[in-house]
C-alpha cells in the first residue's frame, strides 16, 4: 500500500514498481480485519520470528511495541488522506508487476487481478502453491520473474 501511494505521488522517481501482496482497496480490509485487530508483538514473535529478529538486529532503538502499533495503524487506516489509495490506483503510470500467492489468505484474487487491469501498465503475477509470503514460499519464482519485469 506504501509502494502504491508512492507510485502515484511521486511518479517521477518510481520507474517500476513490483508490489507484493499488497492489499490497496477499503474493500480488502473486510478480508484481513479480524487478523489484523488480533495482533500484538507476541503474536508477530510467534508466527514471524525471522522478522522480529531482523528487527532487532538492525535498529538500534528497538522498541518493537511501537513498530506493531504504527503496522496496524496502517493497515487499518481508511482514511483517504493515509489509507488504502483505493481508485487513485489509475494514476499510476509505471510499469507495474502485481505478485501474489494463489493461497494468500489477506490479499484476494479478485483484488489483483482488479488493480492489475486499473493500471496502465499492469501485469498480474499470481504464483501456484504460494500464500501470504509468496516471495519466501516460491522465491525462485518469484525473484526470477522480478528481475525479467525489472529488465524489461
Amino acid at each position: 500500500m506504501v509502494a502504491h501511494r508512492i507510485a502515484i505521488s511521486d511518479s517521477e522517481r518510481v520507474s517500476k514498481l513490483v508490489s507484493i501482496a499488497a492489499p490497496w482497496r477499503k474493500e480488502d480490509l473486510d478480508l484481513t480485519r479480524g487478523f489484523l485487530l488480533k495482533v500484538t508483538p507476541e503474536s508477530w514473535k510467534e508466527k514471524f520470528n525471522e522478522s522480529y529478529q531482523l528487527y532487532e538486529s538492525i535498529n538500534p532503538n528497538i522498541d518493537f511495541k511501537i513498530l506493531v502499533d504504527n503496522l496496524k495503524h496502517m493497515w487499518l487506516d481508511e482514511s483517504e488522506a493515509g489509507g488504502y489509495p483505493g481508485n487513485n490506483v489509475k494514476q499510476i503510470n509505471c510499469p507495474a508487476l502485481i505478485v501474489r500467492g494463489d493461497e494468500d489468505h489477506l490479499f484476494s484474487r479478485e483484488s489483483a487481478v482488479i488493480l492489475a487491469s486499473y493500471l496502465k501498465n499492469g501485469k498480474l503475477l499470481n504464483i501456484p502453491f504460494g500464500g501470504h509470503e509468496v516471495h519466501k514460499d516460491q522465491s525462485k519464482i518469484v525473484s526470477d520473474l522480478m528481475l525479467t519485469f525489472i529488465k524489461e
